[in-house]
Parts: C-alpha cells; sequence; structure tokens
C-alpha cells in the first residue's frame, strides 16, 4: 500500500483552490474503486474529464524517464497520473491538499509500494529529499495563492537535483478552446482562461511568451514546450516546435473534438486549427502546453500519437511504435510479417527504386529506420498554387502506385449494395499508402507506417483515398472530386471510394 504522510497536515480539507475536489460522499465511495469510474463519468461528467481520463497518463508514456529516479509530482488530484509515474519511477512523492483524495488515491492505487502521499500545503511542508523530476499538473494557475509565478517556480527549482526536471502542464490563456467556449477545469465558466479569471484576485492563467519568461527569470537554461492535441487531456497527438514546423505538422488539425464539457462552439475549432498552422501562429493558440524545464540537456521525441493501442513515437533517428497492450503487440508482429512479404514481393518482381522503410521488433516495440528524402505531401502542397502542376505530380504518383502492384485482377467489387464492375484489385494492398507515407530521396521511394488488408482492394481506391487524406488532414483546399476525375476515375468509382474511405477513419 502506498504511505500517506499526515505531519503537514492541519486537520482541513481546503479545497478552496481546487474546486473540483469538492466530492460529496456518493462520488468518494465509486471514486475508490476504478471498475466504478464509468458510473463516475455518467453522474458528475466534469470529475471524470480532468482528474479520471485514462488518456492523463499519457502525458508520460511518449518520453523515457530514469527508472532510478525520485519524483515529485504536486496536486495529484485523485492519482489519474500518479500510477504511470510509479511504474516508470523508483520512488514517487505527491502532494494532495485534500486528505480526503489522499484516501481514494490510496485505495486506488493500493499496488504502488513506491508512493508516498504527503497532505498539505506546499509551502509548509519540509522535503527531506531532493528530486530528479517535479511534475506540476494545473498548479500554476493558482501560483499565487502561494508565492509570485517565478518564485513559485524557483521554490521547485530548488528542490531539483542538479540535472532535475520541471515537467508543468497547464491550459493556455489563449488557447483556441477558449475561444471556443470550452467550459474550462477551474471556475467551469466559458472565456476565464483569456480574461484572466477575473473573479478570483489570486489565479491567472499564462500565455507562452508569459511561461517563457517566468522560467527564464527563475534560472533555467532549456526550455523546451510541446502541444498536446487537442489539449492535455485527451493527448491523442503531441507535438514539438520542430514536428509543427515540419510538412507533417500540418496534420495537427484533428479529429478529436470530443470534450466532454459543454461548449458554446462559437467558432469551428478544428478549421481554425487548419489555418493558425498554416499561417504559422499554432503554438501561440495551441490549446495546452507540457514544458520541459532544466538546466541540463535533454534528449525528448519530436512526436507522439496515440492510436488505438499503438503509441508512435519519432525522434531524429528512427519512429517508434510501442504496443500498450497485447493485441497492440500483435499489430505489430503482423505489420513486420507484412514487411518482410513485401520487400520479398518487391525484389521478386524487379522494382526498382523503390522500398520499405526497415522495421526491427524490439521487445514490445517495433523500430523502423529514418526515412530519407522529402515526404510527397510537402511536394504536393508546395503546387497547390498550379492546378495543372499538380495534377501532373499526381498522375506520375498515379503512374507509381501501378508500378507497385502490377498484379492487377479483375472482378467485381461490392460495398453493401453497391458494385463496382470488372474493376482492377489487388491482394494485400498497404492501406496506409498516402502521400505523407511516401519519401522520396533523388529517384528512389521510401515507403514507412504500412499496413495491409487481406482482401481484394481497388486499386484505384488507393489513389482516392491518397488525396482524401490530403484534403482531410493537411488542410489541403482543393476540389477532389474534380481532381480524382481528372486522374480518371469515374464518378461512381469516386462515390464509392468516398464511402469507403469514411467506413475506414470511422474504424
Amino acid at each position: 500500500m502506498p504511505k500517506i504522510n499526515l505531519e503537514f497536515y492541519k486537520n482541513q480539507d481546503n479545497n478552496t483552490y481546487f474546486p473540483l475536489n469538492n466530492l460529496d460522499e456518493n462520488i468518494i465511495e465509486l471514486l475508490k474503486n476504478p471498475i466504478n469510474d464509468i458510473k463516475v463519468r455518467d453522474s458528475r461528467p466534469e470529475i471524470y474529464y480532468y482528474l479520471l481520463s485514462p488518456h492523463i497518463e499519457d502525458l508520460f508514456k511518449w518520453f523515457d524517464i530514469n527508472p532510478n529516479s525520485e519524483i515529485l509530482e504536486i496536486h495529484s488530484g485523485l492519482g489519474a497520473s500518479t500510477k504511470i509515474l510509479c511504474q516508470k519511477a523508483k520512488n514517487v512523492t505527491t502532494v494532495n491538499f485534500s486528505k480526503t483524495n489522499a484516501k481514494i488515491i490510496e485505495q486506488r492505487l493500493k499496488n504502488c509500494e513506491n508512493l508516498e502521499i504527503i497532505v498539505g500545503n506546499i509551502k509548509e511542508i519540509e522535503f527531506k529529499k531532493k528530486f530528479d523530476y517535479i511534475i506540476l499538473t494545473d498548479v500554476i494557475e493558482f501560483s499565487r495563492a502561494f508565492f509570485h509565478e517565478i518564485d513559485f517556480i524557483k521554490f521547485f527549482k530548488n528542490l531539483l537535483n542538479e540535472d532535475g526536471t520541471i515537467i508543468l502542464t497547464t491550459t493556455n490563456k489563449y488557447a483556441i478552446e477558449n475561444f471556443s467556449g470550452a467550459i474550462n477545469h477551474i471556475s467551469a465558466k466559458p472565456f476565464d482562461f483569456v480574461n484572466n479569471f477575473p473573479e478570483v484576485p489570486f489565479l491567472k492563467s499564462f500565455s507562452k511568451k508569459e511561461l517563457t519568461k517566468t522560467f527564464t527569470e527563475a534560472g533555467f537554461k532549456n526550455i523546451n514546450f510541446y502541444y498536446p492535441v487537442p489539449n492535455h487531456y485527451i493527448n491523442a497527438q503531441i507535438l514539438s516546435d520542430k514536428y509543427i514546423e515540419s510538412m507533417a505538422g500540418r496534420k495537427v488539425a484533428t479529429k478529436y473534438h470530443n470534450y466532454v464539457i459543454n461548449q458554446n462552439n462559437t467558432i469551428d475549432e478544428i478549421n481554425a486549427i487548419k489555418d493558425l498552422v498554416e499561417e504559422d501562429m499554432f503554438s501561440f493558440f495551441a490549446n495546452s502546453y507540457i514544458i520541459f524545464a532544466t538546466d541540463s540537456e535533454i534528449n525528448l521525441p519530436c512526436y507522439a500519437q496515440f492510436k488505438g493501442d499503438i503509441l508512435t513515437v519519432l525522434d531524429e533517428n528512427c519512429c517508434t511504435k510501442k504496443a500498450l497492450n497485447k493485441e497492440a503487440k500483435e499489430i505489430l508482429f503482423k505489420m513486420k510479417e507484412f514487411y518482410e512479404t513485401e520487400t520479398k514481393r518487391i525484389e521478386n518482381q524487379n522494382i526498382q527504386n523503390v522500398k520499405y522503410a526497415k522495421c526491427e521488433l524490439k521487445d514490445d516495440s517495433l523500430v523502423f529506420e529514418y526515412a530519407k528524402g522529402i515526404p510527397l505531401n510537402k511536394i504536393a502542397l508546395d503546387l497547390k498554387g498550379d492546378y495543372y502542376k499538380l495534377l501532373t505530380f499526381l498522375t506520375e504518383f498515379k503512374e507509381f502506385i501501378y508500378k507497385l502492384y502490377p498484379d492487377i485482377q479483375y472482378s467485381d467489387f461490392k460495398i453493401e449494395n453497391l458494385v463496382l464492375e470488372n474493376t482492377g484489385c489487388i491482394k494485400n494492398a498497404n492501406i496506409d499508402l498516402n502521400l505523407g507515407n511516401i519519401f522520396k530521396d533523388d529517384d528512389c521511394y521510401t515507403i514507412i507506417d504500412y499496413d495491409k488488408t487481406s482482401e481484394l482492394v481497388p486499386i484505384n481506391y488507393l489513389i482516392a483515398s491518397m488525396i482524401f487524406v490530403l484534403t482531410v488532414d493537411s488542410g489541403f483546399e482543393i476540389d477532389d472530386f474534380k481532381l480524382l476525375k481528372d486522374l480518371g476515375l469515374s464518378e461512381r468509382e469516386i462515390k464509392i471510394y468516398q464511402l469507403m474511405y469514411a467506413k475506414n477513419i470511422r474504424g
């Protein structure tokens, strides 16, 4: 069982700073067993979304933590991220203002023997050791209740070991979701983050510039910003500045627009994000920030994506897909098999200047070699102002697809009650084959992030889906129906492929 430390507890839970911690007796009983989380979600969705969501722990899955490290977590809430920290570190000390919450965490994480829960006010706690990581989750907004924000960060900097790191998460003052009228986790009112919480003097929201200034004046030499999308409660993707500056960063506009708390929806957030990326303003309006502040060098990935039960992490040398459960590990094993089968097929059919990125299974991960060259979606987007040149480029790409799959079988293809008669189909097609997954280096093409289907698939569907991915994910404003017709597809084909694509992206 975790250890609860009440040495600094003043016999009174003070939830003034964290109003979501005000829990009724029924909710308290439910919270003691994680099996009841769905009941909590149905009765108190704001508690589930901000304090229990299983996606919250994704904040700490995508980067390495030294297994011998000591971690201090400030404001552990109901322990949503504490468990993963206990799994990754030697010891975890977490601070909670509420004895009630500490008891809930004790029950929920009863198997975490390396966890100490200190109950009390951080100004009054005497910490007996220093830490390798200090986690500040949604607390800087309340910092002025204790210190000025610069002194607040300095306070924790003094608790770090020499090469230690502060990891801070917060909602951005100018988050696009705030302009969209999202109900925030502090005051439960729309627009309070933008307006700096006018009704509560000690609350303050922060922009990227303000956060950078705070950490710099606190004495940190190395400050790294990351941007969880759609925000740090869901974490479908986590992006660095370097990734956003790349062509792939244009895919930041995500389909995961599923806030639990009601919104006024004053703007179309998804389209707004696409425009902000295009105008190089995404980091200013990003919904959330994850900050890594340290005085030493730190090696972090440039991109992470959570898709199903597979975590994809991209750094400068390779791309790694990590299985988060047994079923996902089987998927990675099949991807490895597909790589070997396709590589052998390309060699046997003497297909020149094409290869699949080499991959290697390591424990629960599949590691892909770094792909040299330029992704084809960058070339396409650079041509979007000249339709003729774009069409010429995509015609060459269509020829590339037919070269890659020379064994075409002509048969009737059915989906639901629709039939394409005597259409060219291929077996074991790479259904992830889109422009962003193909890199061109001189005359050589490297294919990454491959999957397969065991059924017959129309070869022209690969062409159509590639265009749909380009227009939907990359914010490419063009008439895809006209483009596909100009590439030689019939209207009936296009309509059927639109249906197929919609079914595929919905899972």
